[in-house]
């Protein structure tokens, strides 16, 4: 997306709380370059009352809704809506969301607590180069990396490991050492889907416990040595 710095912009925004979106709309509304916002209570409502607004259009997108959430809604965007740049918003900006939403077509993502300059910042970003790049997403960028890196080193079995496999084994990693069914609920996916990639993993590691998948994890490098467990017995 690239426009004139005299063009004005549309932003869409997408969120569930209305108490959030009235808040979100007002440092919106308080844009140099706003030229309104249009508010939408979650992604269907989005796609059902979708009516373009302006020449140039931006999208902010929260990520955890009911209906349709963040995920869903960015997809659609990226299929329907291809000139129209979204930022995803979240409350837990971990790498895996981070590294999701962007998948799904994101083009920056912000913590939904950033301040209003912040979030102008982004605005501005996302109108002049089409990304916003922050903590968040470097974060992801060095995920991104870090994964080929140890596909590179250790092709005969990375090979064989979805990105969704690759996405499970972060969440076992993750430093608040999560249930199966939190990470169900932050992958998107239900708690037998979770098992069944817990099950296809320790065959493919060779592993009888989430301790030594860990300990697997660290020795093929798929994660860092310093992360949560690495003292792990």
């Amino acid at each position: 997306m690239s426009i004139r710095e005299d063009e004005a912009v549309h932003v869409v925004l997408v969120d569930d709380h209305p108490v959030v979106r009235t808040g979100l709309a007002r440092i919106i509304g308080s844009w140099s370059r706003s030229s309104g916002v249009s508010e939408f209570a979650h992604g269907a409502d989005l796609v059902s009352r979708w009516i373009p607004a302006a020449d140039h259009v931006v999208a902010i997108v929260d990520l955890c809704m009911p209906v349709m959430d963040g995920y869903e809604t960015l997809q659609w965007l990226k299929h329907n809506k291809p000139t129209v740049p979204a930022l995803a918003l979240t409350f837990d900006p971990s790498v895996e969301a981070v590294a999701r939403a962007m998948s799904c077509g994101a083009r920056g993502i912000l913590d939904k607590v950033s301040s209003e300059r912040e979030y102008h910042a982004a605005l501005n970003d996302v109108v002049l180069t089409g990304f916003h790049y922050n903590a968040l997403v470097a974060s992801y960028l060095e995920r991104r990396e870090q994964l080929r890196a140890a596909r590179e080193a250790n092709p005969g079995l990375l090979e064989k490991l979805t990105d969704r496999e690759l996405e499970f084994c972060d969440q076992v990693c993750s430093l608040d050492d999560p249930s199966y069914a939190v990470i169900a609920e932050r992958m998107g996916i239900s708690v037998n889907t979770v098992e069944v990639h817990r099950r296809n993993l320790f065959k493919k590691f060779g592993v009888r416990t989430r301790q030594s998948l860990f300990r697997a994890l660290q020795r093929w490098k798929v994660i860092r040595g310093g992360d949560r467990g690495a003292t792990m017995p």
